[in-house]
């Protein structure tokens, strides 16, 4: 199973496994009431207006290099405010690493670092009045890190003579942007659980030495557009 099977497979596993909590907190429902002249009510008009602060973490990151080939692993966490359950925006924080040596190549790569990335999410719920929501959004990601390459020695064909091949903390800087969708369920009270699918675009790379990074923290092992997955649990502290 590729990353990018996995990935799909993991979120369709979590949506159908949140849709129960948006069925059954989605609107509610107020009681019918007669008073002398039937009269009844409907779905609440009235918002609660909710103002909130998810803090979350990312424990995708963590399982990801269980099923890869290409092992690489991230810790994340995250900030999420919520404005009236409608507009949600969003800061995150992390630390990308790896260290693998290509078996068909016998080339090590290694890199670590922190990678940062700020946006906004638009709950398309919001209507329901409950801090549970499905979201679309956007996130700009930067990091500034530092790889490492070594190769085997390359042989001089006519003097014999061999040469290493080794890059030691080679810098750059990496800017991308993020398309986001995803959901945000209650599981117990103010603790939440949710998945989220990104796809990410390089927006710029510099410096470009000696064919460029191979993995960038935050962004992943790709030097076109990518798709990712995040699945997060997360607690809710209501403002």
């Amino acid at each position: 199973m590729n990353a990018k099977t996995f990935k799909l497979f993991i979120a369709l596993t979590i949506s159908l496994w949140a849709a129960p909590c948006f069925l059954c907190e989605g609107g509610e429902l107020q009681a019918m009431t007669s008073k002398g002249k039937g009269e009844s009510t409907s779905l609440s008009s009235k918002s609660d207006k909710p103002l909130g602060l998810y803090i979350s973490t990312d424990v995708f990151g963590y399982i990801y290099p269980i099923f890869v080939k290409d092992k690489y692993y991230s810790a994340e966490v995250s900030a999420t405010f919520n404005i009236h359950n409608r507009f949600l925006p969003v800061a995150e924080v992390g630390i990308g690493y790896t260290n693998i040596i290509s078996e068909l190549y016998e080339i090590g790569y290694q890199t670590r670092a922190p990678y940062y990335r700020i946006g906004m999410d638009y709950n398309m719920q919001y209507k329901n009045g409950k801090p549970n929501y499905i979201y679309l959004g956007g996130r700009i990601g930067y990091t500034s890190f530092k790889y490492d390459v070594d190769a085997p020695a390359l042989k001089d064909p006519i003097w014999g003579d061999e040469a290493p091949v080794q890059f030691k903390e080679m810098p750059c800087r990496a800017i991308w942007a993020e398309a986001v969708g995803g959901v945000r369920a209650e599981i117990f009270k103010n603790l939440y659980m949710g998945w989220s699918l990104r796809y990410k675009y390089p927006i710029h790379k510099a410096p470009i030495n000696n064919g460029g990074p191979w993995y960038i923290p935050g962004f992943g092992a790709s030097k076109a557009g990518s798709l990712g997955a995040t699945y997060s649990v997360s607690y809710y502290f209501k403002l």
